[in-house]
């Protein structure tokens, strides 16, 4: 398949799913889908009618009820446009930023018409339904002024669309994780948008996915639909269960078959997630499209995408100054590898790659990083730098870790999988000068790194596009965006069922407990949703030294300095002593 590459410039934003529930809209029609004009949309289900502005109502009850009104999208918000002057009406834009919080605004006056509102922001969305954490104390002015002895407001704050509460924001709204992919079509790779819940809702989202995916990932995944691809017509009509998404003749030019089921299951992988939707056929000109038969087309066209990918649950660690692998609660023996002690290994990593059998280690001053096989007679030298991070394996063959020689940040690559590929490479990173970095780790997609950096003030969790060519090779880091946190870290893993979920920490440092006058420092452990930007604190780690979390994975364990291992069960961590293996990882 050639799906076309999108290029463009990468900007800041934030982030990524949750699977809809039946409460979306399903939108009835009449007629055959070939009809000319849009079906009437009837009897749709709004989840809110907010209240019209009272008679004689204050200054502040006027801003109160707009603010609550911005809710309801009935009639393009017709009853939240009662509360501004015909002027600000005509300027409202509700579909710019909204601004999220979870405390009650408050409201003080600030001159003749004037009324300043004090607003803790916990999330902003922008214009193209990206969520980003914000966490922020905001100020802003409404002006107001008197029509026919009614208090209006007159002036809104620049570029506000909208300010919910974070139920109500909820309730009014829908996520959707769009799907795009990586240059190589193996994998899937989610980009969460928000859209107001209303009729147009399938068209927006069918909108919203041919405009391409978010700017900071745009360099690293692909699409099936060309730049500048539009609908043929701006909604999308449903009957029985079946959403028609009326094309564009322009947005077919070029494309070939697999192209063609490219752009149909990736329509299919958004639109399905709408309650009531079970089955997406595209059509141009209200003609539907004839797709191939998957299985009619070559081999090396066939679809074989996967999404929120799993990693095994095997991990790799350390026994006895030789690399182990760990299956639930059963130490292994790795067979035929060479005998590594004198390195004093340390920090292992394996791949998921299917076929790869080579694992990578740094040695004990973290100034060097190899490669080991099974049959080997000794490890591989790869890599020699400074402060060398904990190596990365991607599915596509690299090894990555990042060196800090004479005050200087690289991002190396390593291939382990393909002897032609070469030697180490250094990939460009600009958000890095001038910083360290303390942790890296690449998704199984193989098109987005989470990296904790350190600019001496302190650190901060990001996520980052990695740009690769059309054979895999990593190019560049991406302009990377900020994740929240509620403490400083220094380590991050991939987590959870859906590969929704990072793991942050700081490991325990005897220097740090001894400059404190105790034996050992409890540490937290902060699990951080990609979707939501929730941050929650699991129950606390006497001398952490490690967290062993994976990609698709549910399972969490520790090492401290007292217990090798201990599992999170429930809320709490439960040791088993049996286990004598230390510094586990997850492919990955």
């Amino acid at each position: 398949m050639t799906p076309r590459l999108r290029s463009g410039l990468l900007a800041c934003l934030a982030l990524l799913g949750l699977v809809l529930s039946g409460c979306a809209p399903t939108l009835p029609t009449d007629g055959p889908v070939q009809a000319a004009e849009a079906e009437e949309v009837v009897a749709f289900n709004y989840v809110y009618s907010p209240s019209e502005p009272s008679p004689g109502a204050s200054p502040e009850e006027i801003i109160n009820g707009f603010i609550q009104a911005g809710a309801g999208p009935q009639d393009d918000y017709s009853v939240a446009r009662q509360y501004l002057t015909a002027e600000a009406r005509s300027e409202w834009s509700p579909g710019q930023q909204t601004m999220i919080y979870s405390t009650p605004p408050n409201y003080q006056p600030a001159g003749e018409g004037e009324y300043q509102m004090e607003l803790n922001v916990d999330s902003r969305v922008d214009s193209t339904g990206i969520m980003f954490r914000t966490d922020e104390f905001v100020r802003e002015t409404f002006e107001l002024e008197q029509v026919d002895g009614e208090w209006r407001i007159s002036s809104l704050p620049e570029g506000l669309g909208k300010i919910l509460d974070q139920t109500m924001f909820e309730r009014a709204h829908t996520a959707v994780e769009q799907y795009f992919f990586d240059p190589q079509l193996h994998y899937a790779v989610p980009d969460q948008r928000w859209f107001v819940t209303r009729p147009s809702l399938l068209g927006d989202i069918a909108t919203s996915i041919l405009a391409g995916p978010a700017p900071w990932l745009d360099q690293a995944v692909v699409s099936a639909f060309p730049r500048g691809a539009e609908l043929g017509r701006p909604t999308v009509t449903e009957e029985e269960q079946v959403a028609y998404v009326d094309l564009n003749p322009a947005a077919l030019a070029g494309a070939s078959q697999s192209d063609l089921l490219l752009m149909q299951r990736q329509m299919e992988m958004a639109l399905e997630q709408v309650g009531g939707i079970e089955e997406v056929r595209l059509t141009v000109n209200q003609e539907e499209l004839e797709l191939p038969n998957p299985e009619e087309l070559p081999e090396d066209q066939q679809l074989n995408l996967q999404a929120h990918p799993q990693v095994s649950n095997i991990q790799v660690g350390v026994l006895n100054d030789q690399l182990a692998l760990q299956r639930g609660t059963v130490t292994e023996q790795i067979a035929q590898l060479p005998d590594i002690a004198e390195l004093e290994p340390q920090s292992p990593a394996m791949s998921e790659l299917t076929g790869a059998d080579a694992f990578a280690f740094l040695n004990g001053d973290g100034d060097a990083l190899y490669h080991v096989r099974p049959g080997q007679d000794e490890a591989e030298l790869v890599l020699e730098g400074e402060d060398l991070t904990r190596p990365s394996m991607d599915n596509f063959g690299w090894t990555w870790t990042v060196s800090h020689d004479d005050g200087e940040t690289v991002v190396n690559t390593v291939p382990f999988d393909d002897p032609a590929a070469g030697e180490a490479r250094q990939i460009s990173a600009d958000l890095l000068e001038d910083r360290r970095v303390t942790s890296l780790r690449i998704a199984q997609d193989g098109t987005r790194a989470v990296l904790v950096v350190d600019d001496a003030t302190e650190s901060t969790i990001y996520i980052a596009a990695v740009i690769r060519d059309e054979q895999g090779v990593p190019r560049a880091l991406g302009q990377a965006v900020p994740l929240p946190s509620e403490s400083a870290v220094t380590e991050v893993r991939w987590s959870g069922s859906t590969g929704d979920e990072l793991v942050a920490w700081s490991p325990y440092s005897p220097g740090e407990a001894q400059e404190q006058g105790v034996e050992e420092l409890t540490r937290d452990i902060q699990r951080i949703q990609l979707s939501s930007g929730e941050v929650q604190s699991l129950y606390p780690v006497l001398g952490l030294l490690n967290v062993s979390a994976g990609e698709g994975q549910t399972h969490v364990s520790t090492e401290s300095e007292s217990t090798a291992y201990s599992s999170l069960v429930g809320s709490q961590w439960q040791p088993n002593y049996d286990i004598e293996i230390r510094d586990l990882a997850y492919p990955g």
